[in-house]
């Protein structure tokens, strides 16, 4: 083979260096629900749109296009001449309570809807899928005839219906937690699970 033909050839591939493996993938960040502030939320925006309708009405009295009378007017007109009460001062503490139960529901924690696996990168998994897949082990048990689970971060709740009305509870717990545990164990922190259960008689 001539020198030109070596000049020719195919280049080898150059393998790129690859990061460290804690530089391989940022963790990801767990999701959470909504919680209960978009609904103060929503009260607030309404809140806002009827103060804008009064207004809108204000200028179009104001500015002769409707000759209806003023909304503003007749409510400082019906409020004036009131005197202090007696009833005022439970009225303003009750507003006062309401208030400071509401502050705290609003700026509170939104609720976790995940559980994290044992993994370095930020794996997760919700809790209502957490559920389904209780539900798929446990179904497959031996005498069990229906199951619902429901899942939240720190606990599992398992309603089991059997056909065996001698079936103890100790003997359902431990089947449950033996399918359960290869699932859970994957799971950083594993939740507790309770089992809830009944039994029917089919004859």
């Amino acid at each position: 083979m001539t020198a030109g033909q070596d000049s020719l050839s195919p280049e080898e591939p150059v393998e790129e260096p690859r990061p460290a493996p804690d530089e391989e993938m940022s963790a990801a960040r767990p999701r959470v629900g909504t919680g209960t502030a978009p609904a103060f939320g929503l009260l607030l925006a309404l809140l806002l749109v009827g103060l804008g309708v009064v207004g809108v009405q204000e200028g179009l009295v104001r500015s002769g296009a409707i000759g209806a009378g003023s909304w503003t007017s007749a409510a400082l007109g019906a409020g004036d001449g009131i005197e202090a009460a007696n009833w005022m001062v439970p009225v303003f503490v009750v507003l006062v309570v309401l208030g400071l139960l509401v502050l705290p529901v609003v700026v509170m924690r939104r609720p976790r809807k995940t559980v994290t696996l044992a993994a370095r990168t930020g794996v997760y998994l919700r809790t209502a899928d957490l559920a389904r897949i209780t539900d798929s082990l446990v179904d497959g048990a031996d005498g069990v005839i229906d199951v619902h689970s429901s899942a939240t971060q720190r606990q599992i709740h398992v309603r089991v219906t059997t056909t065996s009305a001698g079936t103890t509870k100790q003997v359902v717990d431990g089947d449950i937690e033996a399918r359960l545990a290869p699932s859970l164990a994957a799971l950083e922190h594993p939740p507790r699970v309770k089992v809830e259960l009944r039994s029917e008689d089919l004859t």
